[in-house]
């Protein structure tokens, strides 16, 4: 699918895309942050081997980082533990070699679940800010990563924190500004993607009544 992604990470100054990569069947994810990602990688090389290198530099950043708070947090030792678990699993390894929507979002999961985790290790509501900003990311990237929301909201929920309250406003508009240009379309056209998605099971991969917005 890398082909199709970047053609359309390219074009994005002509065809601003408001929905991501095709369902298996019908419809498309909403909102179109992994398109804006590519689009950030190709600012660095057109060249489709460089930006996987990109990529793979971003994902171990990802990893390093959130491997250095659980080494703060427990021993150097456990954090060594959990980067040889994390890139020993077998889903990681074999996704890893493909430049494709669920890889995308793979960092983004990765430092939303550690926010999530620091919100309830230092009882701070503070964290849910981008523990939610990055969980909207990383479903704009694949739609699975969706179980990041409720995750963070039981903990808080089941965790006595400070500034809740604040974390919980700020954290839902950081998920509508982050989905703001799918919302503004899926109102504008009486929520098409979503009823393709949902309800058209005819039609398959390519979606027709999801037409992107088009830019001068």
């Amino acid at each position: 699918w890398a082909d199709r992604d970047l053609t359309r990470a390219v074009n994005l100054a002509h065809v601003f895309q408001i929905s991501g990569a095709e369902y298996t069947f019908t419809g498309r994810t909403p909102g179109g942050a992994y398109y804006y990602i590519l689009w950030l990688f190709l600012l660095i090389s057109s060249d489709a081997y460089i930006i996987y290198i990109v990529y793979l530099v971003f994902l171990f950043a990802a990893i390093v980082y959130v491997a250095d708070w659980v080494g703060q947090a427990f021993s150097g030792r456990v954090a060594v533990f959990f980067i040889i678990a994390l890139l020993g699993n077998y889903t990681v390894l074999a996704n890893l070699g493909m430049l494709w929507n669920p890889m995308i979002g793979f960092p983004f999961m990765l430092v939303s679940l550690l926010f999530t985790w620091r919100m309830v290790a230092e009882r701070n509501g503070l964290f849910i800010i981008p523990a939610a900003a990055l969980a909207a990311v990383a479903i704009q990237c694949h739609l699975s990563f969706v179980y990041l929301l409720p995750i963070a909201i039981v903990s808080s929920l089941t965790t006595r924190i400070d500034y809740r309250w604040i974390g919980y406003g700020l954290g839902i508009l950081c998920v509508v500004a982050a989905f703001s240009p799918y919302l503004v379309y899926e109102v504008q056209h009486d929520f098409p993607i979503y009823k393709e998605a949902v309800f058209n099971k005819a039609v398959q991969q390519v979606s027709i009544i999801a037409t992107p917005i088009n830019l001068p």
